[in-house]
């Protein structure tokens, strides 16, 4: 990569993702925009106080992996800013992320400005800065499946040992996060399945790509069994009794049903998951409204502004599915998404609260939703006039604007 395209594009999206993080972090409150804030604390104080693995039963969150709980134990966990600081881990886990999706839209040829608009749009996006400004696992699981992404793209351009050896650590470390990496894991294999069968990639690469995919499963494997399944049967920890919303139709109407087919679904552009009504009826629609606004609700701007960010991230995404039979990468993309999509499916199948179709449990297929999205921005449908693209690209630009301003009001 040229110097200069670095500096064009990765170095003022950071600055941008700093300004507006950082100052964020410092002056929300520690539970604020995130999930089960006090369970994941608890693990880590008591990794702290006992020196010990929780096991199921001693904390909310004991059932999950603990790599995340072992890394937040290291960050003073005596001190009164302990939160702050790993709240500040999860902002520097941001900005990595964002430079391994700049560097895998630039491995696939995309142009200098197409990338800086596209994670601009993103770090100004509330539910990325949700993510990755929070006391959660989920940050350091979505920064592992984006990392298998960004190893997995240079692989098939040009694979190698060090390549190789890089997605069997990302493995490992994901599996060792959260139980939720295994949908990245999948993706990344059905991507190589499909580009093997096109030609892509070489049976000789493809087979290394397994191999190393494969590296950390018989660990995951074996944690999961001695630590989850013996002592609860299960393995992994599922409390069903606790105060969510349940579906208010069966898990496979949820799942099949598209989106904008039921009633009261758009009345507002939120998920409303503790509420009888709204997203709750389309898994395809809560996916998509979390993906912009996480599950919360919000009243610093106009209704108006909601529904222009929520309609620009919508028909943006829409111009980016179409790219799917442009080439191989685009549909390996688009399987990706498909593979993201039947995780969720899978598990509101397994357990039937509104907050299990949460799009931050699949975040990592922001990185299949870029490169498609990228690719809608530099090469736009034919016959598109020259007054319609830049009358789109206006409107993305004051998305990012009303993005920020809302962020900014939070």
């Amino acid at each position: 990569m040229k110097r200069s395209h670095f500096r064009t594009t990765y170095l003022p999206v950071l600055m941008l993702w700093f300004v507006i993080a950082i100052p964020y972090t410092l002056r929300t409150p520690d539970d604020a925009y995130t999930h089960d804030f006090l369970g994941h604390v608890q693990y880590t104080q008591f990794l702290h106080l006992q020196g010990r693995l929780p096991q199921p039963g001693e904390g909310a969150e004991a059932h999950q992996p603990p790599l995340y709980y072992l890394i937040a134990s290291r960050l003073a966990c005596t001190s009164p800013h302990h939160v702050l600081y790993v709240r500040l881990l999860s902002v520097l886990l941001g900005a990595f992320v964002l430079f391994l999706l700049e560097s895998t839209l630039r491995v696939l040829g995309f142009g200098a400005f197409p990338r800086l608009l596209s994670l601009t749009f993103l770090a100004t996006t509330p539910h990325f800065l949700f993510i990755f400004s929070t006391y959660n696992n989920d940050a350091l699981a979505v920064f592992w499946g984006v990392c298998l992404w960004a190893l997995f793209v240079p692989f098939v351009e040009k694979p190698s040992r060090k390549l190789a050896l890089g997605l069997g650590i990302a493995s490992l470390a994901g599996f060792f996060t959260k139980f939720s990496f295994v949908s990245a894991w999948f993706a990344v294999g059905a991507a190589a399945l499909y580009l093997k069968g096109r030609g892509r990639l070489k049976l000789g690469a493809f087979n290394r790509c397994l191999i190393a995919l494969a590296a950390g499963l018989p660990l995951a494997l074996a944690w999961m069994f001695f630590h989850n399944y013996q002592r609860t049967g299960h393995w992994a920890l599922i409390p069903m009794n606790l105060p969510l919303q349940r579906l208010p139709h069966s898990p496979w109407e949820t799942v099949l049903t598209p989106p904008g087919f039921t009633s009261w679904e758009w009345v507002t552009p939120f998920t409303d998951h503790s509420l009888p009504v709204g997203k709750k009826n389309s898994l395809t629609a809560y996916l998509l409204a979390s993906s912009v606004f996480g599950e919360h609700a919000f009243h610093q701007i106009q209704d108006f502004w909601l529904w222009f960010i929520f309609w620009v991230h919508t028909v943006w995404l829409a111009a980016g599915l179409m790219q799917l039979r442009r080439s191989r990468w685009l549909s390996a993309m688009g399987i990706a998404v498909g593979v993201g999509w039947l995780a969720v499916a899978r598990y509101v199948l397994s357990v039937p609260f509104a907050t299990s179709m949460d799009f931050r449990y699949i975040a990592w297929v922001w990185v299949p939703l870029l490169v498609l999205q990228t690719q809608a921005l530099e090469h736009p449908a034919d016959g598109l006039r020259n007054g319609w693209k830049r009358f789109f690209l206006t409107l993305i630009l004051l998305c990012v604007l009303a993005q920020w301003a809302m962020i900014t009001l939070l």
